[in-house]
């Protein structure tokens, strides 16, 4: 069977992927690095040690999204299957990116991004999509106490800041 002809439930099932509470999508732990580093060496907003690094697959279907949130670490996405997908990432100032990711290169997609520290962002399927395999890899190494929807205040900013990307932001709450 090719890549493309499989449905996102055989994905989940090949690769043992889990709901991912609260964001959306799909998951699975792959790697967490076995160096620890200590907080004192981490940036100020980060307050206690980390593994070096963790990665996941991530997939999200026509059904899911990530949701808009931000992290304390920077975060690199890698796309390995699927149809494209939209990362929306809104900047600590007025500046917004629709990154494509996907496999047509020579339509502007690409295979990685990255998506800095502190800005919110989400992800979805572009329109008609089914379903898409991508990895996260942080550095440091994810901790729940790194995640943060949006209040209603910071919602309200952000629609403030970035009046052209509205309707994106309400889709990815």
């Amino acid at each position: 069977m090719r890549s493309m002809d499989l449905a996102a439930a055989d994905i989940i099932r090949l690769f043992d992927l889990k709901p991912l509470p609260v964001e959306g999508g799909y998951y699975r732990e792959t790697y967490t690095g076995d160096l620890q580093l200590p907080a004192s060496v981490l940036p100020p907003s980060i307050r206690s040690e980390r593994p070096v690094k963790s990665v996941i697959l991530y997939l999200l279907t026509a059904e899911t999204q990530s949701r808009l949130h931000r992290l304390e670490t920077d975060e690199v996405w890698h796309f390995y299957l699927g149809d494209r997908v939209d990362l929306h990432v809104f900047g600590t100032e007025i500046d917004y990116t629709q990154i494509a990711l996907g496999h047509d290169l020579l339509d502007g997609q690409t295979v990685q991004a990255v998506v800095p520290a502190h800005n919110w962002f989400g992800a979805r399927l572009q329109s008609g999509g089914r379903w898409a395999l991508m990895a996260c890899s942080l550095a440091p190494a994810y901790s729940d106490e790194d995640f943060s929807l949006p209040d209603d205040a910071e919602f309200d900013d952000l629609l403030t800041r970035f009046p052209c990307q509205r309707a994106v932001l309400h889709q990815l709450r």
